[in-house]
């Protein structure tokens, strides 16, 4: 039977998305090609037969928030907001809808994931597979958050181990913060196989599938594990040749009687380290020995297809490409709730007023009730809803919110402007981030800069 349960990890305020969120705007709620980002992938998760999804909420302003936006969700799957502390991180988060958690699997998955890849299909290889975890890979996108110098390691990104077919995943480690000088390798992992490809091209999306039991036994006995990606997969990659060979001795399933098998199972769990271990309940080993369901690949890696677009919008450089992205022909289609316009090859409402001479090219967006002035030019860059231009603008590569006002003469390249700001006449930003209802004052430039009224809490 395949994963009919989900939980999405909603986020709130980031110091990554900073200036972007607010309380009055968490994450989840920052617009993506004009719609809600947590509508992407609860979207993904309903197209891929889930019929309950959780929503893991970090303090009760943003589970308000997050309850008022389901109040206008009209799909079929059955919402339901969950709050957790704030300073909880996401394995505590797990922790606390873990025991509401029903049949053999469930999905796991980012609030800020955007994409179309198929959960069906990566249900159905979990289970093929009689996996114990199936992480989500996509080829690594370059960024200059991971950019170093020639002969140094690249930062923020994974490390992940691989068998020579690429369909089992023998290592993981995560570097988010800081350069990893030394990977140190479960020597198991290469004695089993003979060969590891360790590779940093690869991203872990943040979407599992996970085996109910085995996470619900970890998260009981291993306290400390307080981190999905940091804890909690890592050590079920790491472990998992330990178990295999633990379970191995006990096959055939039929040939032991239960009170065999749940002194046996003791017997596994002691041999294990003195720390809580993925045996150190007696009925896991039991009910892993008797229903002949030992993993033929316990840690199941899947490779996204070439064609499919999957991206997480958890920092301002990922955010505005994945604006910029959505709105794209090959991916709009399957990702937006939008009507192309096919002459022109872009995405503009309806009632949107454009002036003399302007301009707004293919692959962009412009939101309701937005007007722009004469001889504007507007490229590959999505604007929402509301938003006034003046004449003679220009934006490039860029991302406008709601209720953006754009005084005459403006140039606006490669930046972010958030609800509500308000650039004066002849004002130029590059590559610049501005918060929501700042003011940008007449005739200014800003060039790699961030222009926003207060440094907001991070979640």
């Amino acid at each position: 039977m395949l994963a009919q349960q989900a939980v999405l990890l909603v986020g709130g305020l980031s110091n990554k998305l900073f200036p972007l969120t607010s309380p009055s705007t968490p994450k989840a709620l920052l617009n993506v090609g004009n719609q809600p980002l947590i509508s992407f992938p609860v979207k993904l998760l309903e197209e891929g037969g889930i019929k309950d999804i959780f929503l893991i909420c970090p303090g009760e302003s943003i589970a308000s928030k997050i309850h008022t936006w389901t109040k206008s969700y009209s799909g079929h799957a059955h919402l339901e907001v969950r709050c957790v502390p704030e300073d909880k991180d996401s394995a505590d988060a797990l922790r606390s809808v873990v025991p509401e958690l029903k049949g053999k699997a469930f999905i796991l998955i980012s609030g800020d994931l955007v994409g179309d890849v198929s959960v069906k299909a990566i249900s159905i290889s979990h289970f093929i597979n009689s996996a114990l975890i199936t992480a989500v890979l996509v080829p690594r996108r370059l960024s200059p958050a991971s950019t170093t110098k020639p002969g140094k390691a690249p930062k923020n990104v994974d490390y992940v181990g691989l068998d020579p077919k690429h369909r089992q995943l023998l290592f993981f480690k995560s570097s988010p913060e800081s350069r990893q000088d030394v990977l140190r390798l479960p020597p198991n992992a290469v004695q089993t196989l003979g060969q590891l490809e360790i590779r940093t091209d690869f991203t872990d999306v943040h979407l599992y599938i996970f085996d109910r039991q085995t996470v619900t036994e970890l998260l009981d006995h291993r306290p400390q594990m307080t981190s999905i990606k940091q804890d909690l997969v890592p050590y079920m990659v790491n472990h998992q040749r330990r178990l295999q060979q633990l379970l191995s001795p006990l096959q055939p399933a039929g040939s032991l009687s239960p009170v065999q098998s749940a002194k046996d199972s003791t017997t596994i769990s002691d041999s294990l380290p003195p720390a809580p271990n993925l045996l150190a309940h007696p009925v896991m080993g039991v009910d892993a020995v008797l229903s002949g369901s030992i993993p033929s690949i316990p840690c199941h890696a899947y490779m996204a297809a070439k064609d499919c677009y999957c991206a997480r919008a958890n920092n301002l450089h990922a955010y505005a490409d994945v604006n910029r992205e959505v709105v794209a022909s090959v991916h709009a289609d399957r990702l937006l709730d939008a009507k192309l316009n096919a002459k022109h090859g872009n995405y503009v409402h309806e009632g949107v007023q454009l002036g003399s001479k302007t301009t707004v090219a293919s692959a962009c967006m412009v939101g309701r009730g937005s007007s722009l002035g004469d001889k504007c030019s507007v490229k590959r860059s999505v604007l929402g809803a509301n938003c006034r231009l003046g004449g003679n603008v220009k934006i490039i590569n860029s991302v406008l919110m709601d209720g953006v006002i754009v005084d005459d003469g403006c140039h606006v390249q490669n930046s972010i402007v958030c609800n509500g700001a308000h650039l004066q006449e002849r004002c130029s930003l590059k590559d610049t981030a501005v918060g929501p209802d700042y003011v940008v004052t007449e005739g200014s430039e800003h060039r790699e800069a961030t222009l926003a009224k207060s440094r907001l809490a991070s979640f």
